[in-house]
């Protein structure tokens, strides 16, 4: 699957709600990490690392989740200075 859900906690009963994102979108995925982060240029992002596709093979891009202030969200693939700085591919499997 290449979906996309949040879970809504502004109110009782809480409740998964999916989201359409816009633009590009990071390829379908199993056993990535996930992060909030919370400083720097991706503030409030969630951000994406490596997984496995559904063909096994192992991914090392990164994405960043976003939502603007007018509801919308979308997807960005993080900039590299150079390829010296990606990471190995890799999936952690639980």
């Amino acid at each position: 699957m290449n979906d996309t859900w949040t879970l809504d906690l502004e109110k009782a009963p809480f409740g998964w709600k999916k989201i359409d994102c816009t633009g590009d979108l990071p390829m379908a995925r199993v056993y990535h990490s996930a992060a909030l982060c919370n400083s720097g240029a991706a503030n409030g992002m969630m951000v994406i690392f490596g997984g496995r596709t559904a063909d096994s093979y192992a991914q090392n891009d990164t994405w960043g989740l976003r939502r603007h202030r007018d509801g919308r969200w979308d997807w960005v693939k993080a900039p590299y200075k150079n390829n010296s700085e990606i990471p190995i591919a890799r999936y952690q499997v639980s």
